[in-house]
């Protein structure tokens, strides 16, 4: 597992550097424009990690180095164990990086009051609000990477890509037909989500929910990684 994400990381440093810096330029200019924009958090978290392991898994594909990496003694689970390590890093780097963009935005809205003026409104830092946006900077990508990566385990990344858009429309279409029927259960829990939301802008149901955000994103992504083994080790080549 370690040699498997030691080799990605080999194999992919350069472009994280180029990334994380351009993502914190871009992030910054944005954040200053806009003005108090910590989404923007979640907006590198969810893109970096995903084009990284999109184009690793392309220079996998292009090389031919899955076959390669299955000739070393290697075994299958520890292959897959050792890739959803490399993902689940680049998650918390993907955050790492909006956190720096949105701080050094921040701090030039402190320190250069003329750069501030570009903004649509101040920069007002907000720890509660920050909190949360990080919890859903980790979650988010790390759900999203839950569904797409089982069907990678199973197919080739050229296979997969055929079925992997039509997820979402999956979703969304059995979402559309089922809101009549779910709409008498949203009205009934409506009081009760108005009284979570109250409790989590408090400072102690702050980091209560942000704790249980992050944990929902990693129990998912740890039974994903789970099915992706069972799958990746029946695979045949």
């Amino acid at each position: 597992m370690y040699a498997m994400i030691l080799s990605d990381f080999f194999l992919m440093r350069n472009y994280f550097v180029k990334m994380a810096v351009g993502f914190v330029v871009l992030g910054a200019f944005v954040t200053l424009v806009a003005g108090n924009a910590p989404w923007i958090i979640l907006f590198v978290s969810f893109i970096l990690p995903l084009s990284w392991a999109s184009s690793l898994l392309m220079l996998d594909a292009r090389r031919d180095w899955e076959g390669f990496r299955l000739a070393l003694p290697l075994t299958r689970a520890s292959v897959m164990r050792g890739r959803y390590v490399t993902y689940a890093l680049i998650v918390f780097g993907g955050a790492l990086v909006g956190m720096v963009a949105y701080l050094l935005a921040w701090a030039i809205s402190l320190g250069a009051p003329a750069a501030s003026a570009l903004a649509m409104r101040p920069i007002d830092f907000d720890g509660q609000i920050l909190v949360l946006v990080v919890a859903a900077s980790i979650a988010i990508p790390m759900a999203t990477m839950a569904l797409i990566l089982p069907p990678l385990a199973r197919f080739s990344l050229t296979r997969a890509t055929r079925f992997i858009p039509v997820v979402p429309l999956i979703l969304f279409a059995a979402a559309s037909l089922l809101r009549d029927q779910l709409q008498p259960i949203y009205d009934a829990m409506a009081p009760f989500a108005d009284d979570v939301e109250n409790i989590m802008f408090t400072p102690t149901g702050t980091f209560i929910a942000a704790g249980a955000i992050v944990m929902i994103g990693i129990a998912l992504y740890l039974a994903s990684c789970f099915a992706s083994m069972r799958i990746y080790e029946k695979r045949e080549f």
